[in-house]
């Protein structure tokens, strides 16, 4: 699927629970079997971000700057500033939405639900959920249309997501007869009505299972298991050179949590095969790490760490050159992403939440994460990438 900043933001608050389950907090209707539910979020947030590019190679060099749109004379070990560091306030990437459910019980064991969930980003409302989803009391549910996948929910860390985690078009079955315990599995479907088959970079088709259990100990101790597998493949895309045509990921976690300390690991893999001349394959594997503490009832601060190691064969037309002429294939100005052999992320947070009320929350954030793009020889260049955030937000 196209992975997307609205919903890596909304995936982020999301509730881990059933496709039935919903953010909707106010009910307006309940008759004969019937009810409407209506909920939202809204979040005023400050942010500054600071982008910073380091050419680490052996001699200076023209590149094209991908965030400034422009060429830059790179030096060795010369930082390139490529952000104006200023403050902003916005309500966007995702993080206010608004939610309508309808359910309607059939009998004593089957009841219907309907959802449509909108999201604010860069100025527009985007549909991010809509979807109607048949439930058996006891047993489990089938979900049909655009909605979250319960992949998504395997990592705990909030670093990196090696598993498809939101389907535009997919219908996705859960079981929840043991308790503590869910077994999700999905397929998605083309999301266009594009019916080529070449060219058509939104093309996707994909499936994949998740389980987690949770084993409680005590009512305030418990460990929690996570697994998941997912892949996906798209359309061949002769126009488009730095699209992923294959990709299969696996994901497993495990979480600690004893009274208000909360410990939790990721491990995951991921192979993919791009569809450009310079690079046949991509492997990445995955790792992150998360501990959070609540230091009353309403205050809690947490802190996580994560590693994306990626590593690329060649493809037909041989290994990156680091001396291509601009018109070659590899140049430097191609994509970073599909580009470099091997690629090294570390990226870090630490965030914190106090709340006014149960649904009303202040919170501020740090993030930073540094991106190493190396060739044969050795590293080549770097990017880090520092954001601050911090606001308030209401849940209705």
């Amino acid at each position: 699927m196209k992975h997307t900043k609205l919903y890596a933001c909304l995936i982020a608050a999301a509730a881990v629970t059933t496709p039935l389950s919903a953010h909707a907090a106010y009910n307006v209707y309940s008759k004969d079997g019937l009810t409407l539910d209506i909920g939202g979020n809204v979040t005023a947030q400050f942010s500054k971000r600071h982008n910073r590019f380091t050419y680490t190679h052996d001699s200076s060099r023209y590149y094209y700057n991908y965030d400034l749109r422009q060429w830059e004379n790179a030096q060795t070990n010369h930082d390139i500033e490529t952000s104006d560091r200023r403050s902003r306030l916005g309500f966007e990437r995702g993080s206010s939405w608004l939610q309508f459910r309808g359910q309607q019980r059939i009998n004593q064991d089957w009841r219907a639900t309907g959802t449509v969930q909108l999201g604010y980003y860069k100025d527009d409302l985007n549909l991010t959920a809509a979807n109607v989803a048949l439930d058996l009391r006891n047993v489990g549910s089938i979900s049909f249309g655009k909605q979250f996948l319960h992949s998504g929910y395997v990592t705990r860390t909030g670093t990196y997501y090696p598993l498809e985690y939101f389907g535009n078009s997919s219908i996705r079955a859960d079981y929840t007869g043991v308790p503590e315990l869910q077994v999700s599995a999905y397929h998605l479907f083309p999301s266009q009505d594009d019916v080529r088959k070449t060219d058509n970079v939104n093309e996707i088709q994909g499936n994949g299972i998740s389980a987690t259990y949770r084993l409680r100990i005590a009512p305030d101790h418990s460990i929690r298991f996570g697994a998941g597998y997912t892949q996906s493949k798209r359309n061949s895309a002769d126009n488009v050179k730095w699209a992923s045509k294959k990709k299969h990921a696996a994901a497993g976690s495990i979480e600690y949590k004893y009274r208000d300390f909360t410990i939790a690991g990721d491990i995951g893999y991921e192979k993919e095969k791009i569809d450009i001349a310079t690079l046949g394959q991509a492997r990445s594997r995955y790792y992150g790490l998360k501990a959070e503490y609540a230091f009353t009832p309403r205050f809690k601060m947490a802190a996580g760490y994560g590693v994306k190691n990626t590593k690329k064969t060649a493809g037909s037309l041989g290994a990156f050159n680091t001396n291509a002429a601009w018109n070659q294939p590899d140049f430097i100005a191609a994509n970073e992403e599909y580009v470099f052999p091997k690629i090294k992320r570390r990226k870090a947070y630490l965030k914190a939440d106090y709340d006014l009320r149960e649904n009303v929350t202040l919170y501020g954030r740090a993030d930073v994460e540094t991106v190493k793009n190396y060739v044969d020889d050795g590293e080549f260049s770097k990017r880090r990438r520092n954001e601050f955030t911090g606001g308030i937000s209401l849940t209705f």
